[in-house]
């Protein structure tokens, strides 16, 4: 792990990246992939954003291995400006297991828990979420901060703006009730375009249609620091009856369900007014250039963040 000492608001949250992930089906890594003008990667923007937004501490979930590769491409470019770390999402961690394949999304942030101290945000590191998503999880978490009830958030955005035109996508669909608290999610494959509707191609061959203006997920999320003991705590059991199968992925959001389920948290649903785009093949890396060029040409980023 590094770090790099900075002074903080006690109040300010951290924010978590997940970049430890493989990114097979784009091909090569993009979480550090050139996507702005002056070479910004996608977590550039997010960086960018939560240093605007209020949060404090940003640390990075990456593959050790993968270290050297960050530290060249953040460290020259944003020097000291943000406090930067990194944590290291291991396999063996926590475990004895010689599992190869990564654990999932509810393990990297178990592996964050050490590092951070307070409230705490967690989003993926090939996405772009927007300063508004950013700016409304850390009012959130600041806001709640003298409540003694576990509360979290999570920014839902359109389905509809979320889908590629390059192929089908996961997404999580978001139940909520009139108060905007999240009841469920559910996990939809294979959605895409057929005509003008929107399905999921489920197991079986069944289509199930969709609707462009439900909230989805896009895990863009906020919490109180007690998750890191429900993560530990589900991940062993996670442990006693899955440890063995490699298919089996310890996933946030199925952590979240359950703890909706049995009453344990709160779950509020931010409506998003920032544009969600990401990069799942490599044939969108040309769409997610000129949008970002757009974001600049309306006066939202610099053309280089850093300078």
């Amino acid at each position: 792990m590094i770090r790099k000492e900075h002074k903080q608001d006690e109040r300010a949250p951290t924010l978590v990246v997940l970049a430890a992930g493989s990114s097979k089906r784009f091909g090569r890594m993009k979480q550090l992939e050139s996507f702005g003008p002056s070479g910004e990667a996608l977590l550039e923007y997010s960086l960018y954003d939560a240093h605007r937004a209020g949060f404090g501490k940003m640390l990075l979930v990456i593959q050790e291995e993968a270290e050297l590769e960050f530290e060249n491409h953040l460290s020259k470019k944003i020097g000291d400006r943000l406090d930067l770390s990194y944590v290291y999402q291991k396999t063996d961690s926590l475990t004895a297991s010689n599992r190869s394949k990564p654990w999932g999304t509810g393990h990297a942030v178990l592996s964050a828990a050490s590092e951070v101290e307070g409230s705490f945000a967690v989003i993926n590191a090939d996405d772009f979420y927007g300063f508004d998503a950013l700016k409304k999880v850390a009012d959130f978490l600041i806001n709640s901060l003298d409540s003694a009830m576990t509360s979290y958030c999570l920014v839902g955005y359109r389905l509809a703006d979320t889908l590629s035109a390059h192929g089908p996508v996961c997404r999580a669909i978001c139940e909520i009730n009139s108060e905007k608290h999240l009841l469920h999610l559910t996990e939809y494959t294979d959605i895409l375009y057929q005509g003008h509707q929107i399905v999921s191609r489920m197991e079986h061959d069944q289509n199930v249609q969709l609707e462009g203006s439900q909230m989805v997920s896009m895990n863009c999320w906020g919490f109180s620091p007690d998750l890191f003991d429900y993560l530990q705590s589900q991940f062993h059991e996670f442990l006693q009856d899955f440890g063995n199968d490699s298919g089996r992925e310890f996933f946030l959001p199925d952590v979240v369900n359950r703890l909706i389920q049995n009453g344990s948290a709160q779950v509020t649903v931010l409506p998003c007014q920032s544009s969600w785009f990401g990069v799942t093949y490599a044939h969108e890396q040309e769409q997610v250039m000129i949008n970002l060029k757009e974001c600049i040409s309306n006066g939202l980023y610099p053309y280089d963040l850093w300078k």
